[in-house]
C-alpha cells in the first residue's frame, strides 16, 4: 500500500478505537447511573452535554474547515481551468493564423506559377503565329512562282 493509504488505515482505526472506548464508558456510566444520587445523575448529565456540545463545536468547525478549503480548492481550478481556455484559444489562435498565412503563401505561388505558364503560353503563342506568317509567306511565295 502507498503511504497516504497507510495513513488513512491509521486513522480509521484510531477513530474507531476512539469510538469503542467510548462505548465502554457509556456502557459503564448506565450500568452505573442506578447506584447514583440524583445529584450525581444531573452532574453527570451536565458533563455528558458539555462534552457532547464540545464535540459537535469541533464538528462545526472542522466542517467550515473542510467547506472553506473547498471552495478555496474550486476557485483555484476554475482559474486554472480559465487559464488553460485562454492558453488552448491563443493556441488555436496561432494555429490557424499560420494556417492563413501558409494557404495565402501557396496560393500566392500558385497565382506566380500560373503567370509563369501565361507567359510563356503567350510567348509560345507569339512565336507560333510568326512561324504562320512566314510559313504562309512562303507558300504564297511559292504558288506564285512559275512551275
Amino acid at each position: 500500500m502507498n503511504e497516504k493509504t497507510e495513513k488513512l488505515k491509521e486513522i480509521v482505526q484510531e477513530k474507531l478505537s476512539c469510538a469503542r472506548d467510548r462505548l465502554e464508558k457509556t456502557k459503564e456510566c448506565i450500568d452505573s447511573a442506578c447506584d447514583k444520587t440524583r445529584e450525581e445523575l444531573e452532574q453527570k448529565i451536565h458533563e455528558v452535554t458539555s462534552e457532547l456540545d464540545a464535540k459537535k463545536h469541533a464538528a462545526q468547525r472542522k466542517r467550515a474547515s473542510l467547506e472553506a478549503k473547498a471552495k478555496e480548492q474550486k476557485a483555484k481550478l476554475e482559474a486554472k481551468i480559465g487559464e488553460l481556455k485562454e492558453l488552448a484559444a491563443s493556441k488555436k489562435e496561432d494555429r490557424t493564423r499560420r494556417r492563413v498565412l501558409s494557404r495565402a503563401e501557396k496560393a500566392q505561388q500558385y497565382a506566380e506559377t500560373c503567370l509563369d505558364h501565361a507567359s510563356v503560353a503567350i510567348a509560345e503563342a507569339e512565336l507560333a503565329c510568326l512561324e504562320a506568317y512566314r510559313a504562309r509567306m512562303e507558300a504564297e511565295k511559292l504558288a506564285g512562282a512559275p512551275k
